[in-house]
């Protein structure tokens, strides 16, 4: 296989959370001399020659050219729509030129992410990413400049929930607000006439907000709710009882009308599920809401806790970057609980953010069959530490080691034919 076929390991910077304007670890020129002349040989001869346009602009990114990457691959996308290759690389050569606004379109205009291949899947991983960096970066932007929805701005049926205040004794359980309020969030979710905010987008706004300068009076969750144009906000406490209870109070804020309801329940720690349901139950009760046909919870006991703290667990790790981790939770998750949808989308979300990374096609393949073949957090984690370095900081930015992909062979290249265009 070619060293120009490779899924790149420059994408590896934002994942990390390293800023697209990172100076990439760049190769010399004169290390590809063959392989660029044989290209621009072939490419001068031939009307049609999209393949090696997109290997050419490989060479390109590998060597620091991005504007001609991006230049050569946006011709390779035009001569050959069909090669999910080229429009996966041209929306990297954008990354490259701290342009994610312009990545971001064409990895979106792609006609291949839908597919099962290599490329489609890396493309999909980086529009996520990217789509949650611009929704960071767009909440911040608010933030800053003090743009808080007034009433009539709000929409009326979209509904921020953000994490319990959590108070539990046993460590194991520390991530549970974040857990449980994304359960919330999917419940609620189900009611006639309401949505939800994400819940990650939901935790990056309230995060800011504690820190940010706010109207007088106004609190941290409403302020965040505000930032999110919702009408709606619910928040509330997890607290453990004297008498080894869970107990957990719950409030929804109508911010266009400015009421307030409240539940609450208390319940031994292993029934957290059913519990769950219940104050889902009163509140859309209490709201006079409609829910024919909602999703329930319907595992009990310790499986069914200690699925959602496996997935309570995921979460915390996905926000340390911890991709590999996240995904073994969210696995032991669904495993435990196949009833447990949100943990089968966070899976499907962070795989294809995991393949993204990945250096070559080969070590791709070999990503893929491990994900789909490793379920529990004890085989991944050893698969971890005995397979392929799973440790995304690696090797791929100066200082930070010297991993190299392997050595190419000119020979594995075709030989171009002789330039004879009239």
């Amino acid at each position: 296989m070619s060293r120009l076929r490779v899924i790149f390991v420059y994408a590896l910077g934002p994942i990390m959370g390293l800023s697209c304007s990172s100076v990439p670890h760049r190769e010399l020129p004169s290390e590809y001399a063959w392989e660029e002349a044989s290209l621009r040989a072939y490419v001068g001869a031939n009307h049609n020659a999209a393949a090696s346009l997109r290997d050419l602009g490989v060479i390109y990114l590998r060597t620091g050219r991005f504007e001609k990457a991006t230049e050569a691959l946006e011709y390779s996308t035009v001569e050959d729509r069909s090669d999910p290759e080229s429009w996966f690389y041209a929306g990297l050569s954008y990354e490259f030129q701290n342009d994610p606004g312009a990545a971001l379109g064409k990895y979106r205009a792609s006609p291949h992410r839908s597919g099962k291949t290599v490329y489609s899947q890396a493309t999909n991983g980086r529009i996520r990413f990217l789509e949650q960096e611009e929704q960071t970066d767009d909440l911040f932007e608010k933030f800053s400049s003090g743009f808080f929805s007034a009433n009539d701005s709000l929409e009326s049926g979209l509904v921020s929930v953000f994490p319990l205040a959590c108070s539990i004794s046993d460590p194991a359980y520390a991530g549970l607000g974040n857990g449980f309020s994304d359960l919330l969030a999917f419940h609620i979710g189900d009611v006639q006439g309401v949505s939800t905010v994400d819940p990650a987008l939901s935790r990056e706004a309230i995060e800011m907000a504690v820190s940010a300068q706010r109207p007088q009076g106004m609190g941290a969750p409403e302020s965040a709710a505000r930032i999110l144009r919702s009408g709606g906000m619910i928040g509330g406490t997890c607290v453990e009882t004297s008498a080894g209870l869970i107990r957990i109070d719950l409030v929804y804020r109508d911010l266009i009308n400015e009421t307030s309801t409240s539940v609450d329940a208390e319940t031994p720690l292993q029934n957290l599920l059913d519990l769950e349901n219940t104050l889902v139950d009163s509140l859309v009760y209490k709201l006079g809401l409609f829910a024919p046909n909602r999703n329930r919870n319907t595992l009990r006991g310790m499986d069914g806790l200690e699925s959602i703290r496996h997935y309570s667990a995921g979460l915390q790790a996905e926000q340390e970057r911890d991709l590999v981790e996240a995904l073994a939770h969210f696995n032991r998750a669904l495993n435990l609980n196949s009833r447990l949808l949100i943990a089968e989308t966070k899976i499907e979300k962070i795989k294809n953010m995991v393949l993204a990374t990945a250096s070559t096609q080969s070590e791709f393949l070999d990503l893929l069959l491990k994900l789909e073949s490793l379920t529990s957090f004890t085989e991944l984690r050893d698969q971890r530490i005995s397979g392929l370095s799973w440790n995304l900081g690696y090797g791929f930015f100066p200082g930070q080691g010297t991993r190299r992909l392997p050595p190419g062979n000119a020979g594995e290249l075709p030989t171009p034919p002789t330039p004879t265009r009239n």
